[in-house]
């Protein structure tokens, strides 16, 4: 018989990761009433009928919540099968267990079993593992569970079970050391607190993933664009030399070709990880005296691997186009320039236990400026300083179980350092070293939660430009991040330009 311990274990899943604020799928009193109240479902559903495939349950405050298959199928045939998705009060809910079928571990629920329940709660999916008798759950005050892969300890006060819990019983959340997350009741626990906790139970891992895709995104694609700038607008010494005239790129237009390949690392709350990305551009562009204007078009692919308990893996790809600008004052020794960029996205993020897919579009700006000192080492070495500035915003919608949610998020960060270019007979070399301070979290309490402290970077630089013919120049350069920092990567980047 198809009895209350379902509907137990869901409630269950969602109280331990929702806290004081309400689930997306259902109300937090109603999921209370699910768990604690009801005798049996045969005893709630309308008519006692189970043949049908939807139905209705009436709680104990005269509340109707109603379930249905997805398949058309009869709620009994839904019992007969292993795993099975539901629709409860209008959203999907997938259930399976290690027994033969749901029926009987329903039926047997004396025995050890083996659950695994997938909902959206509080608009993020949400994976339950539970091993154990499911009487357990009228008769036991203490629960070891897997929350979307990471073990926790829910242990409510003595004498309680979740059959007489409700929002004034105390209760003590621990996680797989013993460490004591929570500890107190439903009603007196903060939204803050809740947002902490279900961040280090992986609760929040799509939207870290995503945040440390869109600070590689922003460190590669912009990266690629003002290293452009910079190599066609840093003022170069004009006279000859005995090897012959020094590099400066020509007035007129400009093609070039560009790609990136980075390999990426970092760290985010309760988990780390690693990934890969590329980036292959082209621009056009036009150098007009102390003036340069240009757009390029590409497409960037990122993916990344946490390496939490449950080894999720998310990718995010699509093509841009980013307009920039640049102008140099101060007779070439001070040089502003800007980047706008638009990118269609796409990509998912998935577990072991559930899949989100991922579509919207990305907006980013860059601005900065340089100021190069007077030359030195018989004018060919020069010493320069930037500072600046950098905003993006990922529009995304994610879509799993059914259920379309918003995982947009945002990003922006402040930068300053210092370069060095030393020019030869038919290109340079230079150098860079940038500090970049993360500035968002300033502004964004959700986006302080996402980055936990981490606040900077700092990026070295080291790269050569060669002529390898007329008005052709080939561009090679390396970058990665120094000291401590939460986002690392080594990139490898190669330009190819020719000027008409």
């Amino acid at each position: 018989m198809f009895n209350k311990k379902i509907l137990s274990t869901l409630a269950f899943s969602s109280l331990l990761t929702t806290g004081a604020v309400d689930a997306a799928s259902f109300g937090l009193g109603n999921l209370i009433q699910i768990g604690s109240t009801l005798p049996n479902i045969s005893n709630q559903v309308s008519g006692a009928d189970l043949s049908k495939s939807s139905n209705t349950i009436t709680l104990t405050d005269g509340k109707l919540l109603p379930i249905s298959t997805l398949d058309g199928s009869s709620l009994g045939e839904a019992l007969k099968r292993q795993k099975t998705l539901l629709n409860i009060d209008g959203n999907q809910v997938r259930v399976s267990t290690s027994a033969s079928s749901l029926e009987n571990a329903y039926d047997n629920a004396g025995q050890d079993q083996t659950f695994n329940i997938t909902a959206i709660v509080e608009s993020r999916p949400i994976s339950l593992q539970w091993q154990g008798p499911l009487n357990d759950i009228e008769t036991q005050g203490t629960f070891n569970v897997t929350l979307n892969g990471e073990p926790v300890t829910f242990k409510l006060a003595p004498g309680k079970t979740l059959e007489n819990f409700d929002g004034k019983t105390p209760f003590e959340l621990f996680d797989r050391d013993g460490n004591l997350l929570l500890k107190g009741n439903l009603d007196g626990i903060s939204a803050s607190q809740i947002e902490s906790v279900a961040a280090n139970l992986g609760v929040i891992n799509t939207d870290l993933a995503l945040r440390a895709a869109q600070k590689q995104f922003m460190a590669q694609s912009f990266g690629i664009i003002s290293t452009k700038i910079d190599n066609a607008m840093q003022p170069t010494h004009s006279k000859t030399s005995g090897n012959g005239k020094l590099y400066e790129q020509a007035g007129g237009p400009n093609v070039w070709f560009s790609t990136e390949v980075r390999d990426l690392s970092g760290n985010a709350i309760n988990t780390s990880y690693d990934g890969d990305s590329k980036t292959a551009m082209v621009g056009i562009e036009r150098k007009n005296g102390p003036y340069l204007t240009g757009v390029a078009a590409g497409y960037n692919s990122i993916e990344i691997t946490n390496k939490s308990a449950n080894n999720s893996n998310s990718k995010l790809r699509g093509n841009f186009l980013a307009p920039y600008v640049a102008v140099s004052l101060l007779n070439g020794q001070l040089v502003l320039d800007g980047i706008v960029l638009y990118q269609d996205l796409e990509g998912d993020f998935s577990t072991r236990f559930n899949s989100v897919d991922l579509e919207g579009n990305r907006f980013g700006t860059r601005a900065a400026a340089t100021y190069y000192f007077p030359r030195f080492d018989n004018n060919t070495a020069l010493i320069g300083v930037t500072a600046g500035g950098a905003y993006m915003k990922d529009s995304l919608d994610g879509k799993t179980l059914g259920t379309e949610e918003n995982y947009g998020i945002e990003l922006g960060e402040a930068f300053g350092g210092v370069k060095f270019v030393k020019e030869f007979s038919a290109g340079r070399v230079y150098t860079s070293a940038t500090y970049y301070e993360n500035v968002t979290s300033d502004v964004d309490s959700s986006a302080e939660l996402l980055d936990d402290g981490d606040e900077s970077r700092t990026e070295l630089l080291i790269g050569a430009t060669h002529r390898i013919a007329t008005n052709m120049d080939l561009n090679i350069t390396g970058r990665t991040t120094v000291g401590s920092s939460d986002t690392e990567y080594e990139a490898i980047q190669a330009t190819l330009s020719y000027t008409f």
